[in-house]
């Protein structure tokens, strides 16, 4: 039996003290690996792994002591749905697991708790938007703006006749006379009913497992979707907003100007905005297929949200730059001590850090621009 423990060297690093009991201890190449797990809360998810440090050694009789590194960048995360744990694992040249045991933020000198955060998550990282939309179309530019309002009510009608011809084929249709049904009319002599014209059905024929009004009315659905997919895609086009590509790499204590942060100009005259920028974490999932979906389902739900920057704008008239009218600085420091930094495990599953510059219209779609975050480093996360 092998058993690892975490002790403290000379220097104050950390070791993980390997211990064989029994008379025929193993002995060999071995990998002593540092594995970070994401585990859900939901019977339905999906759990995840991924190596994050790994070190071959010799296996012996006795005890062995292997240096950690003293900061790996990773670290223990309770959460709502996710559940983020550090593991080491103890495998042999085969990958088979010998030993194992969890690394504890307190044996690790990893990440402190974060501080408890008053702002609701889910209202800062993706805030109600109400907006009308006819306004929407009219603030888009001519072309555009007649464009796609034709493209989206030409799908509504098509939906809702598509609809009309499900119900004709329904109730109005008649199948055709089967061979047993002419051979009774004719032994009948009911010859004017045996050649009346049946009324046929537009599109959608009756069967066993054929309902016109079902059939139709899912492919209507597909329609409206679409011609709703083709509207949203286009009605934030009132206005040109883009954050600038070269920002400075984001530290704590670092202070961006706002009107240097974000560029563009509205097409029309803009009233009432808020201009703010957030951050926040994601705890990202994948579910299982289920509850009617077929295919595996990503999740990524805000947990923690910080406000970084707020600016009222009363008055931008059509054409002007954004950047003119936004006043003060964005301090990204409370990013750094009132987050965590990502952990993302793979690439849909952990916990995610994001920001973004958010343009609120209490008539217009609002804009969400998300930052860089690859130039964040997890060092400036941690307690000085």
């Amino acid at each position: 039996m092998i058993t690892l423990q975490l002790v403290r060297d000379e220097q104050a690093g950390i070791v993980c003290r390997l211990a064989q009991d029994g008379n025929s201890p193993a002995a060999g190449p071995a990998d002593l690996r540092i594995v970070a797990r994401v585990d859900l809360r939901q019977p339905e998810g999906i759990p995840e792994e991924t190596l994050l440090h790994s070190r071959r050694l010799q296996l012996g009789p006795g005890t062995q002591d292997v240096p950690l590194p003293r900061r790996t960048a990773s670290y223990e995360y309770h959460g709502q749905q996710i559940a983020g744990r550090l593991s080491l694992r103890l495998t042999d040249a085969k990958g088979k697991v010998l030993a194992e045991s969890r690394l504890r933020d307190a044996e690790s000198e990893l990440l402190a708790p974060r501080p408890k955060i008053a702002e609701c998550p889910e209202a800062l990282l993706s805030p109600k938007d109400d907006y009308s939309l006819i306004a929407n179309l009219r603030a888009l530019p001519g072309a555009v703006g007649l464009s796609v309002g034709a493209l989206g009510l030409a799908l509504y009608v098509l939906a809702g006749l598509n609809i009309l011809v499900g119900v004709h084929d329904q109730f109005m249709a008649e199948a055709p006379l089967t061979a047993m049904e002419r051979f009774n009319l004719t032994i009948q002599g009911r010859t004017q009913e045996l050649e009346r014209v049946r009324v046929a059905p537009i599109f959608y024929g009756k069967g066993r497992r054929r309902v016109p009004v079902i059939d139709s009315l899912q492919i209507s659905i597909g329609i409206s979707l679409l011609a709703w997919f083709v509207l949203r895609r286009h009605l934030h086009r009132y206005g040109d907003f883009h954050l600038f590509l070269f920002l400075p790499p984001l530290r704590p204590g670092s202070r961006i100007p706002a009107r240097r942060l974000v560029r563009g100009r509205p097409h029309v005259d803009l009233f009432n905005v808020t201009a703010r920028v957030v951050a926040g974490n994601l705890e990202c999932w994948r579910r299982k297929p289920g509850r009617g979906e077929k295919q595996e389902k990503k999740v990524r739900t805000p947990v923690r949200a910080v406000k970084l920057y707020e600016c009222q704008l009363p008055y931008v008239p059509a054409g002007a730059s954004i950047g003119d009218f936004l006043k003060g600085d964005v301090d990204f420091t409370p990013m750094f001590r009132a987050l965590y930094p990502a952990l993302m495990v793979t690439t849909e599953s952990g916990l995610d850090l994001v920001w973004q510059f958010q343009l609120l219209h209490p008539e217009y779609v609002d804009h969400a621009l998300p930052g860089p975050t690859s130039n964040l480093r997890f060092a400036d996360f941690l307690e000085d």
